[in-house]
């Protein structure tokens, strides 16, 4: 049973993942979908609410209170 659940998990996540790259210091997320390369220049399957949140939270000195 476990060589069939992880030969699902490699089948369904070239499904689904996305593969991140830089291109001109911005993040780009890439995919294919049935043979069609479908890039995204922002976080895919994020509101603008999420993205600010997360813009936002950059700004605080976070990593320096760990």
């Amino acid at each position: 049973m476990g060589q069939y659940a992880g030969n699902d998990f490699d089948n369904n996540i070239r499904k689904t993942a996305f593969k991140l790259s830089l291109q001109d210091g911005d993040i780009i997320w890439t995919k294919q979908n049935n043979g069609e390369k479908i890039t995204h220049q922002e976080e895919p399957y994020s509101s603008w609410r999420d993205r600010f949140k997360n813009g936002f939270m950059q700004l605080l000195p976070v990593e320096s209170q760990l």
